[in-house]
C-alpha cells in the first residue's frame, strides 16, 4: 500500500517540546552529513501525547509522538523549546521523528519495533499488522548543517528506525538513514548517511495537548518574525 499524505504529521512532530536536562544519553552512531564527518556528542529525546487535534477534512485525530535528536553540541534539549526556528552556528544535528495517528481514540501508542523512515514528513503509513496495527505511522528524519554564519543546509532521510525500549527516562534503538533531497516526490540520496545504536535521554516536562495542537497549526514552519536564527 502506498503511503497517503496529510498535513498534520510533520508539524505535529516538530512541535514536540522538552525542558532542560543534564543527561545527554549516548550514541554509537556516526556517518557523514553533507560531506562532513558526523559524530554526535549528545543524544536526547522528547515525547508528546496522546493528544487530539482537529485536522481539516479528517476531523479529530489522536496522536502520540516522539523525537530523537543527535547533536554535535551540548544542551540539545533546549532546541525543542523552539523547534521551528532555533539554529546553532558551526554545528550539525540529525533528528528522527515518529508519530502514531488514529481517528479512533485510545488506539495510539509508542511501541518498540522496526519502522520505515520516509523522506516526506507528510507520508502516512497505515499499519495493518504489527505493534501499531489499526493505526497509521509517520517516521521522518531530517539533518541540518549550520554554517559559522548561521546559514542552514537541510537534508531529509530515508531508511529504518528500530525502537528497542521506550521508558520515561530513555529511548534506545538503532537508526540507519541515507540523507539527501526530496524533489517532486523523488528522493535523491546525495547527502551522506548515518547509522548506529543509540540511547537517548528523555528531556524534561512534556508539552500539553493545547500547546501541541496550537504548534501543529503552524504546519512545521518557523513563524518568528526573524525566521530561523542562531
Amino acid at each position: 500500500m502506498r503511503p497517503s499524505s496529510i498535513a498534520l504529521p510533520a508539524s505535529l512532530l516538530l512541535a514536540l517540546s522538552c525542558g532542560g536536562s543534564s543527561s545527554s544519553g549516548s550514541a554509537h552512531l556516526g556517518g557523514t552529513i553533507s560531506g562532513q564527518p558526523f559524530s554526535p556528542i549528545e543524544s536526547v529525546a522528547t515525547r508528546a501525547g496522546p493528544a487530539t487535534c482537529a485536522v481539516p477534512v479528517l476531523g479529530p485525530i489522536e496522536a502520540q509522538a516522539l523525537a530523537i535528536r543527535f547533536a554535535t553540541y551540548v544542551n540539545a534539549c533546549d532546541d525543542f523549546s523552539d523547534p521551528f526556528c532555533l539554529l546553532h552556528a558551526s554545528t550539525q544535528n540529525l533528528t528522527v521523528l515518529f508519530a502514531d495517528l488514529s481517528q479512533t481514540a485510545g488506539l495510539t501508542k509508542l511501541a518498540p519495533g522496526t519502522y520505515t523512515v520516509q523522506p516526506d514528513p507528510t507520508a502516512v503509513q497505515p499499519q495493518a499488522t504489527g505493534p501499531l496495527a489499526g493505526t497509521s505511522l509517520v517516521a521522518y528524519a531530517a539533518a541540518v548543517t549550520t554554517s559559522a554564519q548561521c546559514v542552514p543546509s537541510p537534508l531529509v532521510g530515508q531508511g529504518t528506525l528500530r525502537l528497542d525500549q521506550i521508558t520515561p527516562d530513555a529511548i534506545t534503538g538503532h537508526v540507519d538513514v541515507t540523507l539527501g533531497h526530496l524533489s517532486g516526490g523523488t528522493f535523491t540520496g546525495d547527502g551522506g548517511s548515518v547509522s548506529g545504536d543509540f540511547s537517548a535521554s528523555v528531556c524534561g516536562a512534556a508539552i500539553s495537548s493545547t500547546q501541541l495542537c496550537a504548534l501543529a497549526s503552524s504546519a512545521g514552519q518557523c513563524t518568528a518574525p526573524q525566521g530561523p536564527h542562531c
